[in-house]
């Protein structure tokens, strides 16, 4: 979650000392994320992979944006 605290996050904050602190935003934002098994028995192949994310400005409004893909 701390990846996606500094996407959502913009920038880093200096605190006491010159280091950084983030917020984590992940609910906030209302973002859930988790791999669920949908097979009966064991994992399908596909389930096992997980899968992916990346932080763009999709829309051009100088805030990132997360685009998460799973399986």
């Amino acid at each position: 979650m701390a990846a996606i605290a500094l996407g959502l996050g913009g920038a880093a904050i200096p605190g006491d000392g010159g280091k950084p602190t983030f917020s984590d935003v992940t609910e906030a934002a209302g973002i859930r994320w988790g791999i669920t098994r949908t097979a009966l028995r064991g994992w399908n192949l596909v389930e096992t992979m997980g899968g992916g994310g990346g932080f763009v400005d999709y829309d051009g409004d100088g805030r990132l944006d997360i685009y998460l893909v799973s399986y």
